[in-house]
């Protein structure tokens, strides 16, 4: 791309393309020790629409180079459009420049989300722009429906977990009715430690453990039940979700010793934390009986179910 001499007050910096969740004001600084050393640095890259220049990678080195007492700066310009550079700025930096955080990532992910025609994008493009993976936009995507449907109740009851609750399947194969005397498949009953979560969880009472196939194994019933009983949690990391939200519009300006990107960090964390350990399948180590690694539940989550061995999971029970 042909680079250009631009006086920097040419260049239009949009914060509505600045894809990272702030500005570092250290990196500023050093970036500026830089230029007032004469080192080069990478251009930043613009987009001229004929009538501005829209700054799409460089929200670190423009500011420098003003820093640094600079009037000009070599630029990377490219014709285009805002949205052409909002296209841009989502991807930048993902081999270049400051690291990217994860709260970078996910606000990049957010900007295409938002956008009443880049959403209807397949998750695999929106990753493709953003320079992520596909379960990262997959991920962000149900956590703003969730947020938006929470949002729209309008007597600020919880969203109701049972209009969108998964379905129990299974990979064992079909039984041979011979082999169990002819009636169908048999039941595994469930384990002593399900029986009394089914009893003991309030958050299960709302929630019917046996809203499964009439033919349901006590391991199916028992797997539906304990996601039941984990309905509090989910609305808990919901109310996360949406306390993220107020505190991006709160805005870092008026609380300068506040980390506005740690605080958001520890509340997408716990929110992370939450659904990771949402109960996936029943425990394929000991088929639902408790053990070490279901940690006495008779399930396990997603993460320790694709960590075990395959021969283990032939016949796994799991949530769709």
């Amino acid at each position: 791309m042909p680079l250009l001499k631009l006086q920097i007050s040419q260049i239009q910096i949009d914060t509505g393309l600045q894809c990272r969740e702030k500005q570092d004001v250290d990196v500023i600084t050093e970036y500026a020790a830089a230029y007032k050393a004469n080192a080069k640095l990478p251009p930043p890259v613009v987009f001229n629409d004929g009538k501005q220049r829209w700054l799409a990678d460089g929200f670190h080195r423009v500011p420098a180079a003003k820093q640094a007492g600079l009037k000009t700066l070599m630029v990377d310009e490219r014709k285009g459009t805002k949205r052409d550079a909002v296209l841009f700025a989502v991807g930048a930096n993902a081999d270049h420049g400051l690291r990217r955080t994860n709260a970078d990532k996910r606000r990049a992910v957010v900007c295409l989300l938002e956008d009443a025609e880049w959403c209807t994008w397949p998750a695999r493009e929106i990753a493709r722009r953003c320079a992520v993976t596909h379960m990262l936009v997959v991920s962000i995507k149900k956590d703003l429906e969730m947020l938006a449907t929470t949002a729209s109740d309008a007597t600020g009851a919880p969203l109701s977990e049972a209009k969108s609750e998964p379905k129990i399947k299974s990979t064992r194969k079909a039984s041979n009715p011979e082999k169990h005397g002819g009636g169908g498949r048999a039941e595994a009953p469930a384990s002593p430690a399900q029986e009394a979560g089914l009893r003991a969880s309030p958050a299960a009472e709302d929630f019917d453990p046996f809203d499964a196939p009439d033919n349901a194994t006590g391991q199916e019933k028992a797997l539906h039940a304990a996601y039941g009983a984990h309905a509090a949690v989910r609305d808990i990391a919901t109310r996360i979700l949406a306390l993220v939200r107020d505190w991006e519009a709160i805005g870092q300006d008026a609380h300068p010793y506040i980390s506005a990107q740690a605080v958001t960090a520890y509340l997408q964390n716990a929110q992370a934390d939450i659904r990771m350990g949402q109960p996936h399948a029943v425990c394929p180590y000991c088929q639902g009986q408790t053990c070490d690694a279901c940690r006495g539940t008779g399930w396990v989550p997603k993460s320790v179910f694709d960590a075990a061995p395959a021969e283990t999971k032939e016949n796994a029970v799991l949530l769709e």
